[in-house]
């Protein structure tokens, strides 16, 4: 799977010249969520944007891989929308990446308040407490203990059960979750080439749930 993620403005045309620039701060056109739109959090990842609705429901856009955003798998007919206009080199590159916001599919019990948008991975706090996760799970950084693989989907940390979260914060490699009460949970892995990371390095006990600090 590739795993190019390209920053890109939401609503933004490429030119053939350059990455479009925003100078000043410029208000977004919510036409792309279509309704009576209020945001209530946002996240910028290193390739990837989240934004958080007022009804608890969650858009994503930005890269072109769909695991990374939780559309699905490859194959999904969620598909990246093309540019349209003058048929530029820079167009036609990047009619590959999603330059669209598309909501990301939750449990339907599961109401969003907030969002944390990481360079492979992402997580998503809900109103009950409960932490989910999604994207690349390389080295432990969706929190699902020796599971580490990738989640198409937003998944439900089972191993935070029971802990009331109300601030996650999704890292390069790593994440870290607040709760209630103001303790620290961490997990994940501390480099950043966590492609490079060895089962022979995990904590010494992988089943165990993400340690307070």
């Amino acid at each position: 799977r590739s795993r190019t993620a390209t920053p890109l403005f939401w609503n933004s045309t490429p030119t053939s010249a350059s990455h479009r620039q925003m100078l000043v701060p410029t208000m977004l056109n919510l036409g792309a969520l279509a309704g009576d739109v209020k945001v209530i959090d946002i996240s910028a990842g290193a390739g990837h944007s989240l934004v958080v609705c007022h009804d608890g429901s969650v858009v994503a856009f930005g890269g072109d891989d769909p695991v990374v955003l939780g559309l699905g798998e490859k194959g999904d007919p969620k598909t990246p929308t093309p540019f349209t206009g003058r048929a530029t080199r820079r167009a036609a590159i990047e009619a590959q990446y999603y330059a669209t916001p598309i909501k990301v599919p939750v449990p339907t019990d599961v109401k969003i308040t907030c969002a944390s948008a990481g360079r492979m991975h992402s997580l998503l706090v809900a109103d009950d407490g409960r932490v989910l996760s999604f994207g690349i799970g390389k080295g432990g950084a969706l929190g699902h203990g020796e599971d580490e693989g990738d989640k198409a989907i937003p998944a439900v940390i089972d191993a935070l059960s029971g802990v009331d979260v109300r601030v996650a914060a999704a890292g390069a490699t790593h994440s870290l979750v607040v709760s209630e009460a103001g303790a620290v949970f961490e997990f994940g892995h501390e480099h950043a080439q966590a492609d490079m990371w060895d089962d022979d390095d995990d904590d010494d006990d992988p089943d165990a749930p993400p340690r307070p600090t």
